[in-house]
C-alpha cells in the first residue's frame, strides 16, 4: 500500500478536494487488485469481511476528519447525507465503477472525484 497523502484541514476546500481526490486516487488504484481478490472471497471468509469494514471505516474517518469544517457548517437535516455521499465518492466501490465499469483512465477518474466532491461541498 502506497503512502496516504496527508490532507491538512485547515487548508481551503478547494485544496483539500484536489488533494484528497489525488491520494484516495492513488491508494484506491495500488490496492484494486487487492480488493477484487478479497471481494471474491469475502462470503467465505469472516477475516476478509472484518479486513474489508476496516478498509471502509478507515476511509470513512479519513473522509470525515478531511471535511469536518464542510460537514459542521451544513444543515443539521442534511449533514449525515452529505457525509455518506462524499464518503461514496471517495469508496473503493465507486472507484472501482469508473475504472472498471466505465473503462475511465485514472486522469478521467480522477476528474470524475474531483468534479463530485466539488459539486457537493462547495455550493
Amino acid at each position: 500500500m502506497p503512502n496516504v497523502l496527508h490532507v491538512p484541514a485547515d487548508l481551503p476546500v478547494a485544496e483539500r478536494i484536489q488533494l484528497a481526490a489525488a491520494s484516495s486516487g492513488l491508494v484506491l488504484e495500488e490496492m484494486t487488485t487487492l480488493r477484487r481478490a478479497c471481494e471474491r472471497q469475502e462470503p467465505l471468509s469472516y477475516g476478509i469481511r472484518c479486513l474489508i469494514s476496516n478498509w471502509e471505516a478507515a476511509g470513512s474517518d479519513s473522509t470525515r476528519r478531511i471535511f469536518e469544517t464542510e460537514f459542521t457548517a451544513a444543515e443539521p437535516a442534511n449533514r449525515e447525507m452529505l457525509e455518506l455521499t462524499v464518503d461514496a465518492v471517495l469508496s473503493w466501490s465507486n472507484w472501482n465503477q469508473l475504472r472498471q465499469r466505465r473503462d475511465l483512465s485514472i486522469a478521467q477518474s480522477l476528474a470524475v472525484l474531483r468534479y463530485s466532491l466539488t459539486a457537493l461541498l462547495c455550493n
